[in-house]
């Protein structure tokens, strides 16, 4: 519905399933975040000669959608804009995580450290 009242708006929307989501491609290989944004920062580098529109991109994004836009747009400033519009910073599945970074990830700094460390990998 939101592609539909944007396009009826005069804006131009394109949707994009990340590698391995949806119908995208399914590598044979194990990739992460890093291979994920890559590949969106590709396709989304090639919108101005598909689209024929030569205007810099806002992303708009959700959930795991959200972080993949902040992971890219750190990565290779491909937006001029993002609009993360929901995620949760609660688990959707049980995460089996260490017990050391959850102690972590219970204080600003240590949240902080963590996000420095997930953005330096």
């Amino acid at each position: 519905s939101f592609a539909d009242c944007a396009t009826a708006s005069g804006y131009a929307v394109v949707t994009i399933d990340p590698l391995g989501t949806g119908e995208s491609s399914q590598p044979a290989c194990d990739f992460g975040f890093g291979e994920i944004a890559a590949a969106l920062a590709r396709a989304v580098s090639e919108l101005p000669g598909v689209t024929g529109i030569d205007a810099a991109p806002v992303a708009m994004a959700h959930s795991l959608g959200g972080y993949l836009a902040i992971t890219q747009q750190a990565r290779f400033s491909s937006f001029a804009a993002l609009a993360l519009l929901g995620c949760t910073n609660q688990h959707v599945a049980p995460l089996n995580l260490d017990p050391a970074f959850i102690a972590r990830s219970a204080t600003a700094q240590g949240r902080a450290e963590l996000a420095g460390e997930i953005l330096s990998a």
